[in-house]
């Protein structure tokens, strides 16, 4: 059974005092739509009602606020990750461009999120294939431990060489000053994935750290057993889930960083027509998959089933279906992000979208979500 959630409407403030103009980037609603604090969540939810379910409208705030200046970036800013703050640094989000193939550190000012400029950051830092050739179409980033130094890059052909498809991703070293970043290793997937456009594949990447995946009893099934990280002695200390554009579907990879090989573990439905962003939220153990504009903005959710009863114990299953806020749903929205639970301020946490057709000149939107599990 699938139902529908409505929620009361509650004014709220967004995060800032005043909204920025939006220089016809958007209409800003009159009021907030907040989850009551009347509407069982959680553990409480899920005992009342059958999952999936589908939210009527979006769970935090409907107004959002543009959240860089005017023509920042220029189009095509695919992906981002929020990295937290720490004891001796703020919160960073990073962003990643498509052509040209880009790395953005951006940090938020109080009004709106500006490029870092030490160690090469000024202008964002270029992207190349290993050995310094090409240029990654660069569809969507990911961070792996937020102590270390590594970036991964997933990208679906080479801007120069636009016509022939290249599925891959690639693992940066984000420390050091120069101004080009060089892959450290490429894993090139094409030739294990069904065949796409050039300009169709690869759009999302997230990473699942371990305890995760082995705690909710992941199910390996090239090993057709338990996930165990033990088989796959050099892969790090998580897995890689990468969601294809053209048919929403979700491959999630073993990499092997010695010898560059990888094994595909699970493949499923992101239960939308397109894939374009992913995002892992880790404090709640909640798997994101973005549409665009093709499906108005939607986003589904995914965890993976525990219930040792169930025909997909082990398996990542579909837990709910958000729209986005108003204001967002024709846009190009091609990257998601959201603060931790750490940051929760009155039940909300602040979450970002990029707009890859740079609606007015702007890229960044950024707006509010309830704080906990959201099924």
């Amino acid at each position: 059974m699938r139902i529908v959630l409505l929620f009361p409407v509650v004014v709220l403030a967004c995060g800032s005092k005043a909204n920025p103009s939006f220089d016809g980037a958007m209409s800003s609603p009159d009021t907030t739509i907040v989850p009551s604090t009347d509407v069982p969540r959680g553990p409480d939810l899920a005992r009342n009602v059958d999952l999936p379910f589908t939210y009527a409208t979006w769970p935090g705030d409907s107004t959002v606020v543009v959240a860089n200046t005017k023509n920042l970036f220029g189009a095509n800013v695919s992906g981002l990750v929020y990295e937290p703050a720490n004891e001796t640094a703020l919160a960073i989000l990073w962003a990643v461009q498509n052509e040209p193939s880009k790395i953005h550190k951006l940090v938020w000012n109080g009004s709106t999120y500006a490029r870092v400029a030490a160690d090469g950051w000024v202008t964002g830092k270029s992207l190349r294939y290993p050995g310094g050739k090409g240029s990654p179409d660069s569809e969507g980033l990911t961070r792996t431990d937020w102590t270390g130094s590594e970036m991964y890059v997933v990208a679906e052909r080479d801007n120069d060489a636009k016509e022939v498809p290249r599925q891959s991703i690639l693992r940066y070293d984000l420390t050091g000053t120069k101004g080009v970043l060089d892959a450290t290793q490429e894993w090139n997937l094409t030739d294990d994935l069904p065949a796409f456009a050039a300009n169709s594949g690869l759009e999302g990447i997230a990473w699942l750290p371990d305890p995760y995946m082995v705690g909710q009893g992941f199910f390996d099934e090239a090993k057709q057993a338990p996930y165990d990280p033990t088989g796959y002695p050099n892969h790090g200390a998580g897995l890689f889930v990468v969601g294809v554009d053209v048919t929403g579907v979700l491959y999630v990879y073993a990499l092997d960083h010695v010898d560059g090989t990888f094994t595909r573990v699970a493949t499923f439905s992101s239960q939308q027509a397109h894939s374009v962003d992913l995002t892992f939220d880790r404090d709640n153990g909640t798997l994101w998959s973005l549409c665009d504009n093709h499906c108005n903005g939607r986003m589904t959710l995914f965890d993976i089933e525990t219930d040792v009863l169930a025909a997909t114990y082990g398996r990542f299953v579909l837990r709910a279906t958000v729209p986005p806020p108003a204001a967002l749903k024709n846009m190009n929205n091609e990257g998601f992000a959201m603060a931790p639970e750490a940051e929760c301020e009155n039940n909300r946490k602040a979450v970002v979208w990029t707009d890859d057709g740079e609606t007015s000149g702007y890229s960044l939107r950024k707006g509010g979500i309830a704080c906990g599990r959201l099924y």
